[in-house]
């Protein structure tokens, strides 16, 4: 087990380095539709939304951060805890069973539903508008076999309906929680003017946050 546990820390390490999620990979999108988007669907709260998942879905990726800057995975597999990255090794490995793979996957869809619940409301009122942002972002990484595709499909089904039909394994979940992550750092790129935005509003909350404390 000790094994196991070195070679997948090393693999995590590694991907850190050259997984897909990297600001150096962003794309920037050129549809019609940021002129609607930029500035007025992103606003400063709403980025303020997504750079929130993109961190809550690096930590199930990665595990969430500890006070020494590493990161420690919150599934646990024969008593050891693992992110969802180290358990997609494990799993093209053939180690873990078909049994624990769902319940890992049940765990890491439940995670995904929760910090996904703020994004609700806002995406089932924007997603028309969405899709054909999605589908360049995909086109342009050249995933356009990629799940959020369907999701962003204007018949979609419940997202996790969708999850349940579509992601059977680790390696489907990773792929889909990445594709989504790379997605919102295209359209963040796109939104210069809601990335002004965000950085006012992030300086007014932080004034607010100093006059609360020296009141």
């Amino acid at each position: 087990m000790k094994n196991i546990k070195l070679k997948t820390t090393a693999f995590a390490l590694s991907l850190l380095f050259s997984f897909p999620i990297n600001l150096n990979a962003t794309h920037a999108l050129q549809s019609d539709i940021l002129k609607t988007v930029d500035g007025m669907f992103m606003d400063g709260p709403t980025i303020a939304l997504v750079k929130r998942y993109q961190l809550d879905s690096k930590s199930i990726l990665f595990g969430k951060r500890q006070k020494d800057g590493t990161r420690e995975g919150t599934y646990i597999f024969n008593g050891t805890n693992y992110s969802a990255v180290q358990l997609c090794e494990l799993e093209e490995q053939n180690i873990i069973s078909k049994k624990e793979t769902e319940r890992l996957l049940g765990e890491m869809k439940d995670d995904f539903e929760k910090i996904s619940a703020p994004f609700q409301t806002i995406v089932r009122s924007v997603k028309p508008i969405m899709v054909e942002l999605i589908f360049e972002s995909c086109r342009l990484r050249k995933r356009n076999d990629s799940l959020i595709i369907r999701w962003a499909a204007p018949n979609a089904k419940d997202e996790r309906e969708l999850l349940n039909e579509h992601v059977k394994t680790i390696n489907d979940f990773e792929a889909f929680i990445v594709d989504l992550h790379n997605f919102l750092d295209d359209l963040l790129k796109s939104c210069p003017k809601g990335m002004k935005l965000y950085e006012e509003w992030k300086a007014e909350q932080l004034a607010k946050a100093r006059n609360r404390a020296n009141s």
